[in-house]
């Protein structure tokens, strides 16, 4: 294990909250969002279709009777073969031939380790990965459709040990068929699975552009909260800002609350003249939401002075209303990717600030305790992915390069933040090509963690990896 000189926290940034709020007792997240998608598919995916419809056309055009009939799409167990039984300190890792690629990791009541992410080499499904409490296979499940790509970004353990996972869904056929397929919508997905790996429910939210999930978190009375983006002007999300910057469709930050069957309890959305987007949710246990992410709007709900994008955290009511929100102007590109919150009801976000990774801590209120980053490279960037609560403290997932001095990849480390902000000790889990990783803690405070690629990893709560 290497350790990292410590790094003191630096000076809060002044700006105040919007509104105050009084401390809570917290309930722990217990899943963790990855990184929001960067690149759409749309121009493949419409084209794809473009070319199937002027097939369907022509053959119409000259008499023939057609009758297009869904294509029903069975999940493949298993996706891939899990390793050997995993020990506090040791790697599994899920193969990613064809691409298997795991984003968010939770651990469940029953000390079970739960896994998401998508698989291409059982034809493009969303996937899900149960291990047993010393790593051995317990099951690994695909859902999706046969003519296009699922995945799953986030992913929460119910108290029955059902897995809620959630994600984006660009199929017509299948477990997650989105609404309006002539358009290259891409749906925001909800599932829930059960203990043995079968698809219980799902629903696809969303219009008729782009929507995703990307984080899920439960709440005290058996819901769960998911976050995530919209770039669809009607649907199932409130059409309540300006979606035009650059003369192109921006994005709102979307989040949506929802009953234990998966029936809405309600939807809202924030945002303003620019891109919103929130990656991250945690729920206290009053109901309140507090929830992180990044905006590029100058006006509306956040206010962001940099055109690259700030760090914002919101805390939102248990209806809905937003109570305040914190925006992060680092003169240059912000981004939260993750938020946890302790049982003082304070509130650490992680992310990436001036290409170095970031993580700063919050009152319940929303005032700046401290701000830190660390990793930093004149050359290279670094980044926090995801972050949970720990006794005493923080524990969150992120990567720098390699050292090697060619982009052979990432190195993920898992960073255990003090309450102060400094760093207590940080340990590798190995290089990865992908940059988006998870991390979880159980009751006796082990660690689970992804690492892009497809790797699952177990640490003590020392972080010791023997």
């Amino acid at each position: 294990m290497t350790t990292l000189p410590e790094h003191g926290p630096e000076p809060p940034t002044n700006h105040p909250a919007t509104a105050a709020g009084a401390a809570e007792q917290s309930v722990p997240a217990t899943g963790h969002g990855a990184n929001p998608r960067q690149t759409p598919r749309t121009l493949t995916l419409t084209m794809r279709r473009l070319i199937i419809g002027t097939v369907v056309i022509a053959m119409l055009g000259v008499g023939t009777n057609i009758a297009i009939a869904a294509r029903p799409w069975v999940p493949r167990q298993p996706a891939a073969p899990l390793g050997q039984p995993l020990v506090p300190g040791s790697q599994t890792y899920y193969p990613k031939e064809g691409g298997n690629w795991l984003s968010a990791v939770a651990i469940g009541p029953d000390s079970s380790i739960v896994a998401v992410g998508n698989t291409t080499s059982t034809g493009g499904g969303a996937r899900v990965v149960k291990a047993n409490p010393d790593g051995s296979e317990a099951w690994s499940a695909a859902f999706g459709g046969p003519d296009g790509t699922s995945r799953f970004y986030g992913v929460a353990v119910a108290p029955d040990n059902s897995i809620i996972a959630v994600g984006f869904s660009e199929t017509m056929y299948g477990d997650f068929p989105v609404k309006y397929p002539e358009q290259g919508h891409e749906g925001a997905v909800v599932a829930r699975v059960s203990t043995d790996g079968k698809l219980l429910w799902s629903k696809v939210f969303g219009g008729r552009n782009l929507d995703y999930f990307t984080a899920v978190a439960l709440t005290p009375d058996g819901g769960a909260i998911v976050v995530g983006s919209t770039n669809s002007p009607s649907g199932d999300f409130p059409d309540t800002h300006d979606l035009s910057v650059n003369n192109t469709r921006a994005s709102d930050a979307v989040m949506m609350k929802l009953n234990p069957d998966g029936t809405t309890a309600w939807a809202t959305a924030f945002g303003g003249n620019g891109n919103d987007s929130l990656s991250s949710v945690a729920v206290n246990a009053d109901g309140s939401i507090v929830a992180a992410g990044q905006t590029s709007s100058s006006n509306g709900d956040f206010g962001c002075t940099n055109k690259d994008g700030c760090g914002v955290v919101a805390k939102v009511a248990p209806d809905g209303k937003l109570l305040w929100q914190h925006t992060f102007d680092g003169k240059s590109t912000s981004k939260f990717n993750g938020v946890a919150v302790a049982q003082d009801g304070s509130i650490v976000a992680i992310g990436q600030q001036k290409f170095s990774a970031w993580s700063t801590r919050l009152t319940p209120s929303g005032g700046v305790v401290w701000t830190s980053r660390f990793w930093v490279s004149q050359s290279d960037s670094s980044e926090l992915t995801a972050v949970a609560a720990t006794t005493g403290g923080f524990v969150a997932i992120g990567y720098r390069p390699d050292g090697s001095g060619i982009s052979s990849g990432n190195d993920f480390r898992v960073v255990s933040i003090k309450a102060n902000g400094g760093i207590l000790w940080n340990v590798s889990v190995g290089i990865q090509t992908a940059k988006n990783g998870s991390v979880a803690v159980s009751a006796d405070g082990s660690i689970a963690a992804t690492a892009g690629d497809g790797s699952i990893s177990r640490l003590t709560s020392t972080g010791k990896s023997g």
